[in-house]
């Protein structure tokens, strides 16, 4: 399991962190690896994922780095989303950021933050209101669901699936059907299929879940203000991405100030997954 504390494939240990959050009454849930008083990067996951997200690239970057990789709300292990003061929406989780960030980075403590789909707005979100983020130094965006190619009718259609049959997917067979959306190179094997599924299985998880996702595309594109971006911001997209478009992606980086684009040929959704190499050699060029 990718949440073990180590295997003799890895340099280096795993963590698995439960830290209580006084405003939602709930403990946060990341996994951590590297030097603890080495630079902190905290690394966000997109949708429907959690930290095995980045399960390719961990070990890597732990070599340089203290690398947090957070539940997102009702994923992975997270308990935070069992909170009357959080709800399945963008902003709420925004809020729920800006109280990770405080118990991860407290006080004058500063972080770098890799965000990927779902998690690459928050990113961006929080990187555009500054000084309230203070925190944070520089800002990685992989695939950045900032702008989505879908109709606005697709919240409501979200919104209005059973939930019975959307669990029918969380299973083995709906996952290899949707894989090739995700991945164009990489493939999970069954371990790790296990892993990903896990979670999905909880019925409460599941729901908030959704709900989520159907705030998330109730407004599919959220570029304004992209020029207030004034951090350091590292974009990396794949060109084989079906969720995110390149030309989305492009007018993103030619509208932030002080930001560069690294392009993966034949990468789709999830460049760390499926490009990892490149993935951690852009990310440690970039943070160096």
């Amino acid at each position: 399991m990718f949440y073990s504390t180590g295997s003799d494939t890895t340099r280096h240990s795993v963590r698995s962190v439960y830290r209580y959050s006084p405003i939602h009454d709930e403990s946060f849930h990341w996994l951590e690896a590297g030097p603890e008083d080495g630079q902190t990067v905290v690394m966000v996951h997109g949708f429907m994922a959690h930290g095995m997200a980045y399960r390719r690239v961990l070990d890597t970057l732990a070599d340089s780095y203290r690398v947090i990789i957070p539940d997102l709300p009702a994923h992975g292990r997270d308990r935070t989303f069992r909170s009357p003061h959080l709800g399945p929406e963008i902003y709420d989780l925004i809020e729920w950021f800006d109280c990770l960030l405080e118990t991860v980075a407290p006080g004058d403590e500063s972080v770098d933050v890799v965000g990927h789909s779902l998690g690459a707005l928050l990113t961006f979100v929080a990187a555009r209101e500054q000084p309230r983020f203070r925190s944070i130094d520089r800002v990685v965006l992989v695939s950045p669901g900032i702008r989505i190619g879908v109709p606005t009718w697709t919240s409501q259609l979200i919104e209005m699936l059973p939930r019975p049959l959307a669990s029918l997917g969380t299973n083995r067979l709906g996952m290899r059907l949707y894989e090739p959306i995700q991945w164009r190179q990489s493939r999970m094997d069954g371990e790790e299929m296990e892993d990903y599924l896990r979670p999905l299985k909880d019925p409460d998880r599941l729901d908030f879940i959704l709900s989520l996702g159907a705030d998330m595309v109730s407004e599919p594109d959220r570029l304004p203000g992209a020029h207030r971006v004034s951090i350091p911001t590292l974009l990396i997209t794949g060109d084989k991405d079906h969720l995110v478009s390149l030309d989305a992606v492009e007018l993103l980086d030619s509208v932030i100030p002080d930001s560069e684009l690294s392009v993966f040929e034949g990468v789709g959704h999830c460049p760390m997954e499926d490009a990892p190499a490149d993935f951690t050699s852009s990310i440690r060029g970039f943070l160096q």
